[in-house]
C-alpha cells in the first residue's frame, strides 16, 4: 500500500507491504530399482518402473514479512529514504521414520 504527498518542492511517500508464503513439501520413500545396463544415445526399451507407495516425510514453511517505508524528495535539493523490515520464519520437518 502506498500513499504519495506533497507541497510545493518536497513530495513524501509512505510504503506499508506484507508479504508471505506456505510452502508444503513431502519428500523421501526411497526406493531402489535395479535398472541395469543404458545408453544415452538411444531409446530406453524398458517398461516404466511399477512404485510402491510409501509413506512420505513431511517439510513445512511458513513465512511473513511486513515493512514499512518512507522517502522524501526536495526537488533540486536532494531526497532522503529509510525503510525496516521484520520477518518471522519457521520451518518444521516430521519424518514418517521417528528413529530419524
Amino acid at each position: 500500500m502506498t500513499r504519495q504527498f506533497g507541497t510545493g518542492g518536497i513530495a513524501q511517500k509512505v510504503i506499508l507491504s506484507a508479504r508471505g508464503r506456505i510452502k508444503d513439501r513431502l519428500f523421501g520413500g526411497i526406493q531402489r530399482i535395479d535398472l541395469g545396463p543404458s545408453s544415452a544415445i538411444a531409446p530406453d526399451f524398458r517398461p516404466v518402473p511399477t512404485l510402491l507407495p510409501q509413506i512420505k516425510d513431511e517439510d513445512r514453511v511458513k513465512q511473513m514479512t511486513f515493512g514499512l517505508a518512507y522517502a522524501l524528495q526536495w526537488r533540486g535539493r536532494g531526497s532522503f529514504d529509510l525503510s525496516v523490515s521484520r520477518a518471522k520464519y519457521t520451518k518444521t520437518i516430521d519424518f514418517a521414520n521417528p528413529l530419524l
